[in-house]
């Protein structure tokens, strides 16, 4: 099937609309739905129709603090996002588009309040008895991934348009990042670098079948994008010695009854700490490049190799840093009465990297995570190499100590450069890994004159309005 256009998405959507009052524009993060509406907005605007956007993220308050709540004590109505919104649009008098869009994945519990907007009484009844009418010019468009919750009279009452992740495809961003970037002859070799790499790496991080058995010792960090661009740093510590890659001959999948081609099929060859998309795969190593080439390391009259020793580098651990050592095709393993360990899925990262491209050359020790470009001498040097003396104070207490070893090192290393370009990062790990102590060594290291730091913990019962009152003392104090 031919992939489509991005302007015919435009133009899907317009026609949508003309039709339906409700639409929903589904589409995994970073497939350019948000671009495909803004594209529309702009096109009215040169059209000199005055559209109107209004967004919004439903799951980000209450139902109560969307759809507004009377008090029980004083019979008070307090109006909700929604419902001021969806009514400061209907008293617009001119003619032009307006839309409300819904930024966040569907949930009944704040969907269904909206089936009589969605259906053809095209009216909100609040708990205060109000009607607010959606009127011929108001759109509601639900920017969303999935409509897993939706239900069947959900579903039925809006047009659907799905963005294909395929009908985009890594070369647009890649070309956009590129772009921006000021010296000439870097464009022209980081165009053909990611022509070289990054095809390769993608269908390889998307292929299945993969099965792989082992048992040992080893630890690290892993480096990757996650949702919304945000870069993921996993610190994880695991028993693992040893992974050995499978093969449709291996002996283990041949013994073991539980292992038949259809379930080995299905797993993943390379399985990540969290899922990471494809676009943001990609995002991430745009992000390592914007920190790796810098003028210092790469002057505007430095070779093309260069580029590409650096290109590798941030590659590795934009595809690879996101892998984990996993457990549960060793409990597979035990379950089935046979033996079986942990697999190491960056080692096994690191074996099909140094046997699947040559021109950079790694250590033949360890793994091609366990090294890191010398600015000096533009050689791999292993981290360990980084790692200062520890010297203990006597003031500070000792369950305030952070010893430097080369996982925190690791850690440390990219958290500098992507917070340095304003970059989210965000760490993932098991509970007793040093998330917490990694990160608040960073902020306590940074320069108070410039930033105002707030510890905000997260759990079930976190609300917005929690988290907005924690953020603006920070501010006002």
């Amino acid at each position: 099937m031919p992939r489509r256009r991005p302007g015919d998405q435009v133009v899907q959507l317009e026609e949508l609309l003309a039709v339906r009052h409700s639409v929903f524009v589904i589409g995994n993060a970073g497939t350019g739905k948000s671009q495909v509406m803004r594209s529309l907005q702009r096109t009215y605007q040169n059209m000199k129709r005055r559209p109107v956007w209004a967004d919004l993220n439903p799951k980000a308050v209450t139902n109560d603090e969307l759809f507004g709540i009377i008090n029980p004590a004083t019979r008070e109505w307090k109006d909700g996002l929604f419902s001021n919104i969806m009514r400061e649009l209907a008293n617009l008098s001119h003619s032009g588009p307006k839309w409300i869009v819904l930024d966040g994945d569907i949930d009944p519990m704040w969907i269904e309040s909206l089936n009589t907007v969605m259906d053809d009484n095209k009216v909100l009844t609040l708990a205060s008895n109000e009607r607010i009418p959606l009127n011929p010019t108001m759109r509601l468009v639900f920017e969303i991934s999935h409509l897993r919750t939706a239900t069947p009279a959900t579903v039925s009452r809006a047009g659907i348009l799905y963005i294909n992740p395929a009908d985009l495809g890594w070369n647009p961003p890649v070309s956009s990042w590129i772009d921006r970037r000021e010296v000439q002859s870097e464009k022209a070799n980081l165009t053909i670098l990611f022509d070289k790499y990054l095809p390769t790496c993608l269908d390889t991080i998307r292929s299945r079948g993969g099965v792989a058995v082992s048992t040992g010792y080893s630890g690290g960090i892993a480096i990757s994008a996650g949702y919304r661009g945000c870069v993921v740093a996993s610190t994880v510590t695991e028993v693992v010695l040893a992974a050995s890659s499978y093969s449709r001959r291996d002996p283990i999948r041949s013994e073991c009854p539980g292992l038949d081609d259809e379930s080995a099929s299905g797993e993943p060859r390379f399985k990540q700490i969290i899922p990471v998309p494809e676009q943001s795969l990609v995002q991430t190593l745009c992000h390592l490049l914007e920190c790796l080439l810098t003028p210092e390391n790469t002057p505007a009259d430095c070779a093309k190799e260069l580029h590409e020793l650096y290109f590798v580098f941030a590659a590795v651990w934009a595809f690879g840093g996101a892998m984990f050592q996993d457990q549960a095709q060793a409990v597979l393993a035990v379950s089935a009465g046979y033996r079986g360990g942990l697999v190491d899925y960056r080692v096994e990262f690191s074996k099909w990297w140094v046997g699947e491209f040559k021109t950079v050359k790694f250590p033949s020790q360890g793994t091609v995570f366990d090294y890191y470009i010398d600015p000096d001498t533009k050689k791999f040097e292993p981290w360990s190499k980084m790692v200062p003396a520890f010297q203990m104070d006597s003031d500070i207490p000792l369950q305030a100590c952070l010893v430097p070893t080369t996982e925190t090192i690791r850690v440390r290393y990219f958290m500098d450069r992507l917070l340095e370009r304003r970059r989210p990062v965000m760490l993932v790990g098991s509970a007793g890994t040093g998330k917490s102590v990694l990160v608040g060594d960073k902020l306590s290291s940074l320069d108070p004159e410039r930033y105002a730091t707030k510890n905000v913990p997260f759990n079930y019962y976190t609300t917005s309005a929690m988290l907005q009152g924690r953020l603006a003392w920070v501010l006002v104090v």
